[in-house]
């Protein structure tokens, strides 16, 4: 078994979106979030933070998952030397959950006053 977490150095608060990927599943969590993960250590690369966007009905339970750990996750690699590494991983910048059912609020994780954020949803309702 792996004796430590291997972690990030980078500051995520450097890190801006510049990829978009639909589909946060643990393929997509496992090869190109580790990828990416790794690549933004290089402080020049930072412009390539992921934003993940959920948009099926069964996404929801990752969602609030990934939501809850702050977007912390951790992968175990097992090495065909039978050598094992775990990686810390949060390489997505922000993650979308885009489903959310007929007669939903599609604003309902707005970070921001939802009438601030979307003032042409309020037309006359002020």
């Amino acid at each position: 078994m792996a004796n430590q977490v291997n972690g990030y150095s980078y500051n995520r608060n450097q890190v801006k979106a510049g990829i978009l990927h639909f589909g946060v599943g643990n393929f997509h969590r496992a090869h190109l979030e580790y990828m990416t993960n790794k690549l933004l250590e290089n402080e020049t690369q930072q412009q390539w933070g992921i934003c993940g966007a959920m948009i099926l009905p069964g996404d929801d339970r990752l969602y609030h998952a990934l939501k809850k750990q702050q977007g912390e996750y951790t992968l175990t690699v097992c090495g065909r030397d039978d050598s094992i590494n775990v990686y810390k991983n949060r390489c997505a910048r922000r993650t979308l959950l885009g489903y959310r059912g007929a007669g939903a609020d599609p604003c309902q994780d707005c970070q921001q006053g939802h009438q601030d954020h979307h003032p042409h949803h309020h037309r006359g309702r002020i």
